[in-house]
């Protein structure tokens, strides 16, 4: 389809009209978007992060809107329509026949039931990245002062829809391009491909059909890439380009958005926003780019937990390549689990499970290969999130978790605030004061060692602050096995 138009070749000036998915057949190839009427831009417009500084471009995702699906039997394939805004105080290069343009990537995720119902929030999907040509200067997110086709003037907005995102031949690889820096070649790399689901974001449909995924949630994500808006250039700045929106399901996998598109942060978010214990921690590399880490622990009721983790990466180039989360010695550890999203259709970086180590104080997970062994192993890239996990014996405590960053450079490793393992369980005879499983004569001499204030101390076995009397009577009552 024909939607998006020029209307300045026609000597048009003014507010584009958008009727559903009218299509223009005199006009250029640029499709015509939908969206919401014009509304204030700037504060009004929710701006929450820092401003641009002199001459600076700042282009997010204003909406997420309208559908289009594909399938192959295995998967279900998605295009989601995206309007952008800058809003800095700079056009933003907006050139289709060089790299100068922005690229636009799609993800999908769910929120759903996990082991023992404890709520997962997964990636299940993502695809080849739509490059940007010609730039609309549309009024959708304030006063437009367009600049023409090759740039997207201040104030103004572009939309594409979601045939136009989802359209293979033109896509390219998300391995060519940084995120740091936001430059890729141009044009992109053009394998062979086959079947209507490659290049595109695409999940498998057992986990998209809403009738086998009882209590999910599924949320669509967009993500534009731009050289002048890098985390290189302002992290602050290049950290707003995600946007996400919820979609519901039917029992096809065909999605219809729901709600209002959720501007400038990621899907990950949304995990905290529904369950506010959830532990949600933003980690900057100055002129690099952003990690997001969340964390959750879930009380099974048996003396055991389930320890949840989500590690997003937003537009680190230099990706993550291992994961190392503290335990408290003399804890169990089980039931280890990992999730990656797939690269597809073509991207050299490979799929490879991650190895996982049980140590007597952490719990640990790496790529199957160093950077210096294959640079292009299952590290978790810009645009992804991996998902790790497993049961311990031992209470959750605010600590932090390690990621390992794979590309060389500096820092090598980056911490995150988390939910960790901690506190050891209280045992099962707690007169036993040393442990050796019978309460005797050594317990006694411990106790009348310990006599007096003694807050937190095992010998305060009533947990009164003070090992007196009736402790040690409590000690007696327990003699013998234990």
């Amino acid at each position: 389809m024909h939607g998006k138009v020029i209307l300045g070749a026609l000597g048009v000036s003014g507010a584009i009209i958008a009727i559903g998915q009218l299509s223009l057949s005199n006009a250029s190839s640029r499709d015509l978007g939908t969206g919401p009427a014009p509304s204030p831009f700037g504060a009004a417009a929710g701006r929450a992060d820092v401003q641009p500084v002199g001459n600076q471009p700042d282009v997010i995702i204003w909406t997420i809107s309208g559908t289009v699906t594909y399938t192959d039997g295995t998967y279900r394939a998605y295009g989601f329509g995206t309007t952008s805004c800058n809003e800095g105080n700079a056009p933003l290069a907006w050139n289709g026949s060089t790299n100068q343009h922005p690229v636009i990537g799609l993800n999908l995720f769910r929120l759903a039931p996990g082991q023992n119902g404890h709520a997962r929030f997964e990636q299940l999907g993502q695809g080849w990245l739509k490059h940007g040509f010609c730039a609309l200067d549309q009024n959708t997110c304030g006063t437009c002062q367009g600049t023409g086709c090759s740039s997207l003037g201040i104030g103004c907005s572009d939309p594409y829809t979601a045939s136009r995102n989802a359209s293979q031949g033109p896509a390219g690889p998300k391995y060519q391009v940084n995120a740091t820096t936001g430059f890729f070649p141009y044009p992109p790399a053009n394998p062979s491909y086959s079947g209507n689901t490659a290049r595109r974001l695409r999940a498998l449909i057992s986990e998209v059909r809403n009738d086998l995924n009882p209590g999910a949630t599924w949320w669509a994500e967009a993500q534009y890439i731009h050289f002048q808006d890098s985390p290189h250039i302002n992290l602050a700045l290049a950290n707003n380009n995600v946007s996400y929106r919820q979609t519901l399901m039917d029992n096809s996998g065909v999605p219809t958005l729901f709600g209002s598109t959720i501007r400038r942060e990621p899907a990950i978010n949304r995990w905290k926003v529904v369950d506010p214990q959830v532990t949600l921690t933003n980690v900057d590399v100055p002129d690099e780019g952003r990690i997001v880490v969340a964390s959750r622990a879930y009380d099974n009721g048996d003396g055991t937990w389930d320890y949840e983790y989500a590690v997003y990466n937003m537009n680190l180039d230099r990706a993550i390549g291992s994961v190392t989360v503290p335990t408290v010695d003399g804890s169990t550890s089980s039931a280890l689990g990992f999730r990656l999203v797939e690269f597809h259709s073509g991207e050299l970086w490979t799929n490879g499970s991650w190895t996982s180590n049980v140590a007597p104080t952490s719990v640990s997970w790496a790529t199957p290969q160093t950077y210096a062994q294959n640079q292009n192993t299952s590290a978790i890239r810009w645009g992804s999130m991996f998902n790790y996990r497993f049961t311990s014996d031992a209470a959750p405590i605010n600590s932090t978790v390690s990621l390992g960053v794979f590309k060389p450079g500096s820092p090598t490793s980056l911490a995150a605030a988390a939910v960790v393992p901690g506190t050891l369980p209280k045992p099962t005879c707690p007169e036993d004061l040393d442990g050796n499983g019978t309460v005797d004569f050594n317990d006694v001499l411990q106790l009348l060692a310990a006599w007096g204030p003694c807050p937190g101390c095992v010998e305060d076995i009533d947990g009164s602050g003070t090992v007196d009397f009736n402790d040690l009577l409590a000690l007696l009552a327990a003699w013998g096995d234990c």
